[in-house]
This record gives C-alpha cells, sequence and structure tokens, in this order.
C-alpha cells in the first residue's frame, strides 16, 4: 500500500467502478486519500469514498 500512487491508481479505480466496497476496507484510509486525485470516478462515487476517509479517521481517532 505504500507504493507509488500511479501504481494504486488502478486497483482503486476498479474496486470502485465495480462497486466492491468491501474490498475499500483493505486500503487504509490515508492511501485512498493520498490515490483519490488520480483516480477517474463519478463526482457522486469520489464524495462517498471522501465521506468513508473522513469516518475511517474519526473512527480511529
Amino acid at each position: 500500500m505504500g507504493g507509488p500512487p500511479e501504481r494504486l491508481a488502478p486497483i482503486l479505480e476498479q474496486v470502485l467502478a465495480g462497486g466492491l466496497w468491501e474490498e475499500l476496507e483493505k486500503f487504509p484510509p490515508d492511501v485512498v486519500d493520498r490515490v483519490l486525485p488520480r483516480v477517474a470516478t463519478p463526482r457522486h462515487i469520489r464524495r462517498l469514498v471522501e465521506i468513508w476517509i473522513e469516518e475511517k479517521r474519526r473512527q480511529a481517532a
């Protein structure tokens, strides 16, 4: 997960495009936040992911 965003972006994009929300749990929120700008995804999906990141960070605090 610490790899370059260029290598992780296609994987995250496939997870989001396929609606594989359970698989998103395998990504740490910081990694998703770092890679998300490189992912081509509809605005509403991007917003859901941003909310997911916020919630995960809140739970960790």
